[in-house]
């Protein structure tokens, strides 16, 4: 005896579907159209400057809404209109770092803000559309760079002039 033949909600590139009672008919419902663009939001979260792996993760909100992330890229669905994102750094005892923007986000489109955790815990993170890898990183790198030889010579000079007594 053959198996009946497979039964399925609708026959492909034919328009016609298996009814109950192994019938075909005239599928009603339309032609599948192309597939929407993807509307969302990119966020990348970038850790404070030489603090590695210190404990340190972000909090983001969406809308009011606490949202899971982690530092780096996330992609998150959202549909079109208004969204308010709040994005703050988490310590062992306290939040700093907090930050918001109202983004629009249009119908088939992605918006990619990014976010810079301050590298002091008073400061203010930022974010925006304009925050990239690496910014902050070279900024700190030639304070560091800059300063550091002369508060060596500094101190050097204050522990020469100390008297040997």
């Amino acid at each position: 005896m053959p198996f009946p033949p497979a039964r399925g909600p609708e026959l492909p590139d034919s328009g016609l579907v298996i009814d109950s009672l192994g019938a075909l008919r005239p599928s009603t419902l339309p032609p599948p159209g192309p597939p929407a663009a993807p509307t969302g939001l990119v966020l990348d979260l970038h850790r404070p400057p030489g603090s590695g792996g210190s404990g340190l993760t972000p909090v983001l909100t969406l809308d009011g809404v606490a949202v899971a992330a982690r530092w780096g890229r996330n992609v998150f669905c959202a549909p079109p209109g208004r969204h308010h994102v709040g994005v703050a750094t988490a310590g062992y005892l306290w939040r700093y770092g907090a930050t918001q923007q109202v983004i629009d986000v249009a119908p088939g489109h992605v918006v990619t803000l990014g976010y810079r955790s301050p590298l002091v815990t008073l400061a203010r993170g930022r974010l925006g559309a304009d925050e990239r890898p690496g910014q902050a990183d070279a900024t700190v790198a030639g304070l560091l760079t800059l300063l550091g030889p002369a508060l060596l010579v500094a101190v050097l000079v204050l522990v020469a002039r100390l008297p040997l007594g």
